[in-house]
């Protein structure tokens, strides 16, 4: 495309009838890379966390939040808050069932219930787009709270040094 843009053409309608196709196709290409990228971060963060809740073998709480969400509010109750809102988390949660269950709309209906997505994830056409910083931010996070549960599980582990 920087090929084109910068070639001999110099009719700016010319160049864009070329370059505005293909650049769309990207675009829809990122986005949908974004997408997926959550989908697979919330998975695994979600595979940790319940590896997590087995070994403490904690018992979650009834209702309709997300299961992260509860087993996440389980582990805050056992080992101490986390350094990250569970609600960051359930934010993400609302990404992944959307690309998976909602064709990536940002209100779906799902099991006779209406799902939306937190404003921060929504484009003005009424889907679900996370930009790369917003992604990039979620890893962080997710990264920072396994961490942080894993050094805590560590710690509850050890045995306390016998005194002399």
């Amino acid at each position: 495309m920087a090929n084109i843009e910068q070639g001999t053409l110099e009719d700016y309608e010319i160049v864009r009838s070329i370059t505005g196709p293909v650049q769309n196709f990207y675009d829809d290409l990122r986005i949908a890379a974004g997408r997926l990228a959550v989908v697979g971060l919330v998975t695994r963060f979600q595979h940790w966390i319940t590896r997590f809740v087995q070994r403490r073998k904690l018992g979650l709480e009834k209702g309709e939040k997300p299961r992260l969400v509860k087993q996440l509010n389980a582990l805050n109750e056992d080992l101490g808050m986390g350094p990250v809102s569970v609600e960051v988390f359930e934010n993400l949660v609302g990404v992944r069932d959307s690309v998976i269950h909602g064709d990536s709309r940002a209100e779906w209906e799902h099991n006779g219930r209406v799902r939306k997505v937190a404003d921060e994830y929504r484009n003005a056409y009424g889907d679900v787009e996370i930009t790369e910083e917003q992604l990039k931010e979620a890893i962080e996070k997710a990264v920072r709270q396994v961490k942080w549960y894993d050094e805590k599980l560590y710690a509850a582990t050890q045995k306390p040094a016998a005194k002399p």
